[in-house]
């Protein structure tokens, strides 16, 4: 028995796009949909042969266990790389997960990646956290469905300065930071995500969260807190991490 899952925060994020939509959006929704599925179908015979995409899944784990308030976390994280010379769009996708054996245990869609437009040699991080009301189990894996196309969008990152990182057992990583709007413009609804990652650079944890709104040329602080974090084998398992800041982008 498995439970089908939907991200909450990607159903809210679609909600607010939607909403600034026209009244064209329907139509432009029922389009969407139709590519959607006929790249998931494609992809279920050729996974990583979008076309126009040149990209590899260079990195994927998932764990479920208990963190220092007594909850059962399941988290997976699996890492997309442009491996070609253009920008990539990573969109939304789903996890299916395994145990030991190789049974179906949970699946859960709209797993967004982060940053979802890619350059030539970086990574998107498909990411996903939740509640697993069991105990916790080994030898969980995790498959997932990408839908990864050449990019129409620009590629925007945000510098993000100042960045500080604690860490303990009981408490979990708070990672804290600024961001800079350098542009001309109003950027709303703007991603900050951090990647950390242990001793060898193998990704251990996420942290996410959104500022609405930031002003041209202003700077916003920003709070990552997670107690999602494993690694046994250290007092301290985080070597490094990453921060990067982007605005939301949908490309249809």
């Amino acid at each position: 028995m498995y439970k089908r899952r939907t991200s909450i925060l990607a159903f809210v994020i679609m909600a607010v796009f939607l909403t600034a939509c026209s009244a064209g959006a329907p139509a432009a929704d029922a389009a969407e949909q139709a590519r959607q599925e006929a790249s998931h179908s494609a992809q279920a015979d050729a996974p990583n042969e979008a076309p126009n995409a040149e990209y590899e899944i260079s990195y994927r784990h998932a764990d479920v266990f208990r963190i220092a308030n007594g909850s059962v976390i399941l988290h997976a994280i699996v890492g997309i790389t442009n491996t070609g010379s253009r920008n990539l769009y990573v969109s939304f996708g789903s996890f299916d997960y395994l145990d030991a054996e190789g049974a179906l245990i949970d699946s859960e869609g709209y797993i967004i990646a982060y940053p979802n437009v890619i350059q030539p040699g970086e990574t998107s991080f498909m990411y996903a956290e939740h509640d697993f009301f069991d105990d916790p189990i080994e030898g969980v894996t995790v498959v997932p469905t990408e839908i990864v196309e050449a990019a129409t969008l620009n590629c925007v990152r945000l510098p993000v300065s100042g960045t500080t990182l604690e860490y303990d057992k009981s408490s979990g990583v708070k990672i804290t930071g600024r961001v800079k709007n350098d542009s001309d413009s109003v950027v709303t609804f703007v991603y900050v995500c951090a990647v950390m990652k242990n001793a060898g650079g193998i990704p251990i944890g996420m942290a996410v969260t959104t500022i609405n709104q930031i002003e041209p040329m202003d700077q916003v602080d920003f709070e990552l807190t997670t107690l999602a974090v494993r690694d046994s084998m250290a007092s301290n398992p985080i070597a490094s991490f990453d921060v990067f800041a982007f605005p939301m982008q949908i490309q249809f």
